[in-house]
């Protein structure tokens, strides 16, 4: 009766262990839930920190680029994107990276900063202009032009804008007074060219204003 009294206790241990046990399943079930989804917001957290890291890092880098471009000019150029990006449909940012490397590309042909300035401006706002007339993105008609101003015009006709390099050189003739196509610089080749799609662009001009 001894033996049989210590066997019942042991087995009456061992169900108790048991219930235990299937209490514990649950638990650890619903820990190893909480752990995974803890760990996915850990992840989502660091993703969304990187790509924040990301884009501060690029805004940073344009802001830089276009504070060098533009010098002592930045502030002339900075009022005229505030009301330009918005009716554009572009971020601050955006403007800026396009604007920046339209002044760059000005400066590469020996235009001083207040001239890069001045016709990067002008070069934007007409590009704002087709691109509001033509149903075109910004980034596209402004390509369209900065590559007209070297020479590159086939962009241009899906603007409906097309004239010769003879017409470019007559307009700076008629701008500089000089007499040979080898006088002529790449800056006032590139005035006349911008005075030629501005005088073409015709009804476009004022399009994203109005």
């Amino acid at each position: 009766s001894g033996f049989a009294r210590t066997m019942k206790k042991a087995s009456d241990r061992i169900g108790g262990f048991r219930g235990r046990l299937k209490n514990i399943g649950p638990s650890l079930v619903a820990f190893g839930r909480s752990m995974l989804k803890a760990t996915a917001v850990v992840a989502g957290f660091g993703f969304a920190a990187k790509k924040l890291f990301e884009w501060g890092s690029a805004v940073e880098e344009t802001s830089s680029k276009f504070r060098t471009v533009f010098a002592q000019a930045t502030d002339q150029v900075s009022e005229f994107l505030d009301s330009f990006a918005e009716k554009a449909g572009l971020s601050s940012q955006e403007a800026q990276g396009l604007i920046s490397t339209t002044g760059a590309i000005i400066q590469g042909m020996s235009g001083t900063i207040q001239e890069s300035a001045d016709m990067s401006i002008a070069i934007t706002k007409l590009a704002g202009d087709l691109s509001s007339f033509n149903n075109i993105p910004t980034a596209e008609t402004l390509n369209a032009i900065t590559t007209a101003l070297v020479g590159e015009r086939e962009p241009l006709k899906r603007l409906g804008i097309t004239f010769l390099e003879a017409d470019v050189s007559a307009r700076a003739f008629a701008n500089t007074g000089k007499e040979n196509v080898k006088q002529l610089t790449q800056l006032e080749k590139a005035t006349a060219s911008l005075q030629l799609i501005t005088e073409r662009a015709g009804v476009a001009v004022g399009d994203q204003d109005r």
